[in-house]
């Protein structure tokens, strides 16, 4: 499986140094991950940001990411 390229990932850094990142829609074909920007590392005893700045999606038969702003 290949990882975003340094464009996305760099992007991502550039936007806000801490994210985290939630399950989104899972299916045979796709698996989704929402990601939210943080002012802080994340701790355990922190909620999840009920947000969503990018969406972060593989496509699993080509194992390759496309990460797009959320909706």
């Amino acid at each position: 499986m290949r990882v975003p390229g340094p464009g996305p990932a760099e992007r991502l850094i550039a936007t806000a140094p801490h994210w985290i990142g939630a399950p989104g829609e899972v299916t045979e074909d796709l698996v989704t991950i929402e990601l939210a920007a943080l002012p802080r590392p994340w701790r355990l005893n922190v909620a999840f940001p009920q947000r969503a700045d990018f969406t972060a999606t593989l496509g699993v038969r080509s194992g390759t990411w496309r990460i797009a702003p959320a909706k």
